[in-house]
């Protein structure tokens, strides 16, 4: 298939996606052009309905590897927050958002062959986690924080 970058004011980006029931080939071939697209444009993290699928799927650079993560569910999140300053491929390129984040997220969900498990963010990972689990539910950060000025 071939996946492009959806933008903003793209209607998928507001919608909330389902569940996936099975993970197939076709699953894998989407994350597979999720993390290209996200490394091709400078980004850290990207969630299946920046490529215009309204499937539970995101992709995050943990160091110098890419996780996905398929139905990814927030267990928990510190009461403690820091003010994360936020891009998002979605959005008009050099836009940088001022979002109130967790400073430790954890996450439940599957890797692509289907074994499930639970990652620990702390601070810029928290935030990555945070924001590409919002774009699951049809949240871009343009509606969570002002831009930034320097």
């Amino acid at each position: 298939m071939n996946w492009t970058l959806r933008t903003k004011p793209d209607p998928v980006l507001k919608q909330k996606c389902e569940l996936v029931e099975s993970i197939s080939s076709w699953h894998r071939n989407l994350a597979e052009a999720m993390v290209r697209t996200a490394q091709e444009k400078g980004g850290i993290g990207i969630a299946a309905p920046q490529l215009g699928e309204l499937v539970r799927i995101i992709c995050i650079r943990w160091g110098e590897e890419w996780i996905t993560l398929v139905n990814p569910t927030i267990l928990r999140m510190s009461p403690q927050v820091f003010g994360s300053l936020e891009k998002c491929l979605s959005l008009p390129e050099g836009a940088v958002y001022r979002i109130q984040r967790p400073k430790i997220t954890r996450v439940m969900g599957s890797d692509l062959e289907g074994d499930m498990g639970a990652i620990k963010g702390r601070d810029i990972l928290s935030a990555a986690l945070c924001h590409e689990i919002d774009h699951l539910s049809g949240v871009l950060i343009d509606e969570k924080g002002p831009l930034a000025t320097f």
